[in-house]
């Protein structure tokens, strides 16, 4: 950090020297002496990195043909011109997180409630008093 901060090195080289000094601890830490040991190191790093890049190439591809057929501004009017709660709203743009948590407290999703939330609990406080 010194050499990046302190103006000795650029950052290029600061991460060469980084890079060689993990491979010199990797061959020191796991005895690898022969070349054909090392090898292993670079390749796995290798395949791993292009399945990394393959999935974010795909996911650039895919939301660059999404906007280019407007398919997201065709969604996001077509819930804008709804006019639904929120339950329903939440249900469109993410049905299983909407699902689960509707489900889970015992809210009825697709119907909505024009009581507010401190009249219910008004009425539901005078039906136990009754019932006592």
């Amino acid at each position: 950090m010194y050499s990046l901060y302190g103006g000795v090195a650029t950052p290029s080289e600061a991460a060469g020297v980084g890079a060689a000094l993990c491979m010199i601890l990797a061959i020191a830490i796991y005895r690898l002496w022969r070349p054909d040991q090392i090898w292993h190191i670079p390749r796995d790093t290798m395949r791993e990195s292009v399945m990394i890049l393959t999935i974010i190439a795909a996911a650039v591809l895919f939301g660059y043909m999404l906007t280019s057929l407007y398919l997201t501004q065709t969604r996001a009017q077509a819930i804008a011109d709804l006019h639904a709660n929120k339950w329903v709203l939440m249900f469109l743009v993410n049905p299983e997180p909407a699902l689960s948590v509707a489900l889970r407290n015992g809210y009825k999703v697709l119907t909505y409630n024009s009581r507010p939330p401190a009249r219910e609990l008004e009425a539901a406080c005078a039906v136990s008093d009754k019932s006592r």
